[in-house]
């Protein structure tokens, strides 16, 4: 084998090598994430209960906030991975969207 293909596979592997290198410790610094728990603002927490559960699949975790003096107004629902929080707000205000 001559001098210039022996340098050359020498290249070659060794630029392989750098981008496996490479590719492992950026694939190590991204953070996996496996799960989600978002915030909803709702009308009425009842009805939206009942339609996670009954028509998604979730499992009510907890209810809360009433205090025993009046209807509960947040709740957690699960499945799976996720969980989602529920809190209905006054029947004289409705959710909004965020502003762009």
């Amino acid at each position: 084998m001559g001098k210039f293909a022996a340098n050359f596979r020498w290249r070659y592997r060794s630029a392989i090598i750098r981008r496996v290198v490479r590719a492992e410790a950026s694939e190590r610094r991204v953070p996996v994430l496996n799960s989600s728990a978002p915030f909803f603002v709702v009308d009425d927490l009842q009805t939206s209960l009942d339609f996670y559960r009954a028509k998604l699949g979730f499992d009510v975790i907890y209810t809360g906030g009433g205090d025993g003096q009046g209807t509960d107004f947040f709740g957690i629902l699960r499945r799976d991975g996720v969980m989602l929080m529920l809190k209905s707000i006054t029947s004289e205000m409705h959710p909004q969207p965020n502003p762009a």
